[in-house]
C-alpha cells in the first residue's frame, strides 16, 4: 500500500512539474511563479528519492534536464542550458513554427576504473529531451547557438514591435 501511495504522489508531482515546465513563459510574473513551482516540486521529488521514500526504479528520473537559465533583455532572449560533460555532437536543437524549442540528446557515461563503486551518484546520464515554449515576440528566424565549457547558449532576437495604429473615425 505504501509503495502504491508513493507512486501516486510521484506521478502527481511529475505531471505537475512537466505541465509547469511546458507552459508558455510570456509574462515575467508568470515566469517567476512557474519557476518557483517547478523548483518546489523538483526539490520535493529529489528529497523523496534521496530518502529512499520512492522505489529505486525512479531514482534515475530527472524532471528537468538540462537545467535552464533564460534571460529577457531589451532586444533578445538568452537561454543557457547546463550540459556539463557532454559533446556538442550528442546534442540536437530544433525549433518549430509554434515557437517550441526542443533540446534532446544523450549524456553518455564513461566509467574510468572498473573497480570504482559509487557510494552516491547524482549526475544524470542517459537520453533526455527538454521542450521550451518561447514567448510570442521571439524571432525564430534569428537564432544563434554556441556550446562552450558545458553550456549551450541559445540567443533569439525579438521581433521588432509594430506600433499600434489608432485614429478617430467620423461617424456618418
Amino acid at each position: 500500500m505504501k509503495i502504491l501511495f508513493n507512486k501516486i504522489i510521484l506521478a502527481t508531482l511529475i505531471s505537475t512539474s512537466l505541465f509547469a515546465n511546458n507552459l508558455s513563459l510570456n509574462h515575467t510574473n508568470q515566469n517567476d511563479d512557474l519557476a518557483q513551482m517547478q523548483s518546489f516540486f523538483n526539490n520535493m521529488v529529489n528529497q523523496m528519492m534521496s530518502n529512499n521514500i520512492i522505489n529505486d526504479s525512479f531514482s534515475s528520473l530527472n524532471l528537468s534536464y538540462p537545467k535552464l537559465d533564460m534571460t529577457n533583455t531589451k532586444d533578445k532572449y538568452i537561454l543557457k542550458f547546463e550540459l556539463a560533460g557532454m559533446d556538442k555532437n550528442d546534442i540536437n536543437l530544433s525549433i518549430n513554427d509554434d515557437k517550441i524549442l526542443t533540446i534532446q540528446g544523450e549524456k553518455k557515461y564513461k566509467k574510468e576504473d572498473k573497480s570504482d563503486k559509487f557510494v552516491k551518484q547524482e549526475s544524470y546520464y542517459g537520453k533526455f529531451k527538454r521542450v521550451v515554449t518561447l514567448p510570442k515576440d521571439a524571432n525564430i528566424n534569428k537564432i544563434k547557438s554556441k556550446f562552450k565549457n558545458g553550456i549551450l547558449e541559445v540567443t533569439i532576437d525579438k521581433l521588432k514591435s509594430k506600433k499600434t495604429f489608432s485614429k478617430s473615425l467620423k461617424i456618418n
